[in-house]
């Protein structure tokens, strides 16, 4: 969870196959239209060239935000999950799920 604007880092551990990472976010009061990021960044190491960057649809209603990454090698992920909301008393809450 989430108060106004800010993000959280998350270290996801990976085998070399792809695998889905989906995020269900859901905010209250959200202020703006900027919606709740979830950013893969990109790790050239295990063979993630480049950055993914999925936003919700919207910030009130409950949305499933889904990357799907590929991997060549075993290592660990760095996921960001961003509320961009100009309301500093608004709340976004993150529930992170990956399906290999």
């Amino acid at each position: 969870k989430l108060t106004g604007a800010g993000e959280v880092s998350l270290y996801i551990p990976v085998d070399a196959s792809g695998f889905t990472v989906s995020v269900r976010t859901k905010s209250t009061s959200y202020g703006g239209a900027s919606y709740p990021q979830m950013i893969v960044v990109a790790y050239p190491s295990i063979g993630v060239a480049t950055y993914t960057t999925v936003t919700a649809a919207a910030a009130t209603e409950e949305t499933i935000t889904t990357a799907t990454i590929t991997p060549t090698s075993k290592g660990v992920m760095e996921v960001h999950l961003i509320s961009r909301s100009t309301s500093t008393t608004s709340t976004t809450h993150f529930d992170i799920l990956t399906s290999l």
